[in-house]
């Protein structure tokens, strides 16, 4: 659901009991957890602050992993594996995408299948409308690149993964109407967007 100045997600499954919602105005994120009656709001003060707190960590945890003997140092990585990156000099994912001649017609839109690539493995299948036919599609779009961009700011400077939805979305061009990931060259989960419903925002959302 969107407006002039904020939209909430939800798949209606896992979170179906939380919205996530962004205000464009204010860049800031709010997830509201229904079953808890409990919300956290992020905005640009508090990812810096965050920032700042985490980098502070980070040096004195890389600080005291280079003062280890080379024989620590080697155990905690293969231990760790990825995550000891946290002790180095952390690798950036590598996000591109792939378009394919294959089309489907989802919920009644017709999209094209672009694949999501990591590290030139293939995560996901996108299926991509024209963002001038879906209702509401050109705002909601925007809105979501927007939430995007403060998503990739607060995942990166909290050390967490780059490999999710709203950072690859940025790479998108069109409206995702199905997304299929993928693990080990095998389709899992999908999502399928059935409906956009649009209405003002009251405080019915934090009760």
């Amino acid at each position: 659901m969107t407006d002039v100045g904020k939209m909430s997600l939800s798949d209606g499954g896992q979170m179906e009991k939380t919205d996530v919602m962004y205000n464009r105005t204010k860049k800031e994120l709010i997830m509201i957890d229904h079953q808890a009656k409990s919300f956290f709001r992020v905005d640009e003060a508090a990812v810096t602050q965050i920032s700042s707190m985490v980098n502070a960590m980070k040096e004195q945890m890389q600080a005291q992993f280079a003062n280890l003997p080379p024989e620590q140092r080697k155990m905690m990585e293969e231990a760790m594996g990825t995550k000891a990156n946290v002790f180095t000099e952390e690798k950036k994912l590598n996000i591109t995408t792939q378009a394919t001649s294959k089309s489907l017609t989802i919920s009644g839109h017709a999209c094209k299948i672009t694949n999501v690539l990591h590290d030139g493995i293939k995560k996901s299948e996108v299926c991509l409308a024209d963002v001038s036919k879906i209702k509401g599609g050109v705002e909601v779009i925007t809105a979501l690149k927007e939430f995007g961009k403060v998503m990739e700011t607060v995942t990166s400077q909290i050390g967490a993964g780059e490999d999710n939805f709203l950072n690859e979305l940025l790479l998108l061009e069109g409206f995702p109407v199905q997304v299929v990931e993928y693990e080990n060259n095998k389709p899992g989960a999908k999502i399928n967007l059935t409906d956009i419903t649009q209405k003002d925002f009251s405080g019915a959302e934090f009760s």
